[in-house]
């Protein structure tokens, strides 16, 4: 009689407390996936939180652990001095592709996955030259090394094992050629293609510019200009070059003097000389038509081209 009372009081507590256990369970999943969107004009960062928006409506946040913020363009070329382009204005995107973001949370970037809510890849720098892309790409350093990362696929296509990694000023009616790169692992030096290979017997000698023809190179302040073949054939050998650029297709050589040339092919004469006004820094727009000539950052020539 008295397991009888005993089952009876087991069944009555069970069904008044299992309904109220299976609510409070549901209850706490569906809350916990409810977002509180605390960030009223939707801005990428706010009070120290990470928010990620799709047709205006929340998707996910990340909670910085440190201080965030968003990437800037970190430019060391002038190391090696390598011909950079130096007018880009555009700031590094935030928001890469659905769902991915870069931010920095302390002193360390973070590529995130909003979607997955996962970090993708942690780097110490990154680099676009503040200027638009041909193909969607972003130069990183981890750890010491530099690789390339695609912006669609989000894997890096040049491992992250270089010691250095930059673009030459490949760039046309502002966009930046990103479909090779100059590279520096150990004391050689690579002109990568677009997926990491080279097709050329490595430098010794620091890669400053290069173009489809040919490569510059810089030692001790001279430079030197040679082709791609195995034979590597120099140009312009005994002029003690002040300076050479590789300008869409076009290689720029200037003279001790100031002279400069403009040259399509080292078989032929320059297409155009001129002689310039004494200056600190240079550097050229390639516009297909036209070269503009920049001294100190002024534009003070051009050079129309057939």
């Amino acid at each position: 009689m008295k397991d009888k009372k005993t089952l009876v009081s087991i069944i009555v507590l069970l069904v008044l407390f299992l309904p109220m256990g299976i609510y409070g369970t549901v209850y706490h999943f569906q809350n916990k996936s409810v977002l509180i969107d605390d960030n009223p004009n939707q801005e990428f960062i706010y009070k120290n939180k990470v928010y990620y928006y799709q047709g205006g409506n929340l998707v996910s946040t990340y909670k910085c652990e440190s201080e965030c913020s968003p990437v800037a363009s970190e430019i060391k070329d002038n190391t090696y001095g390598i011909h950079y382009y130096k007018r880009g204005t555009n700031e590094p995107l935030q928001i890469l592709n659905d769902g991915y973001a870069v931010f920095t949370d302390g002193t360390q970037g973070v590529l995130y996955n909003f979607v997955l809510e996962s970090v993708i890849l942690n780097f110490e720098a990154v680099k676009t030259y503040n200027v638009e892309h041909t193909s969607p790409i972003m130069i990183i350093s981890a750890a010491g090394k530099m690789g390339v990362v695609s912006l669609e696929t989000m894997t890096p296509v040049v491992p992250i094992d270089y010691d250095f990694i930059g673009i030459p000023n490949r760039a046309a009616n502002g966009v930046l050629d990103t479909s090779r790169f100059i590279a520096k692992n150990g004391m050689y030096w690579y002109v990568l293609e677009s997926d990491g290979t080279y097709n050329h017997e490595p430098f010794r000698e620091t890669i400053v510019d290069f173009n489809n023809n040919y490569v510059i190179v810089e030692n001790m302040g001279l430079y030197k200009i040679y082709d791609y073949t195995i034979e590597r054939n120099e140009y312009l050998k005994d002029a003690g070059l002040k300076g050479a650029y590789c300008v869409g297709d076009y290689v720029i050589v200037i003279l001790p003097n100031n002279t400069l040339s403009v040259y399509k092919n080292f078989d032929e004469a320059p297409i155009e000389t001129k002689v310039l006004e004494e200056y600190t820094d240079i550097d050229f727009e390639f516009l297909g038509n036209k070269i503009d000539i920049y001294l100190d950052n002024n534009l003070k020539e051009s050079v129309v081209l057939d």
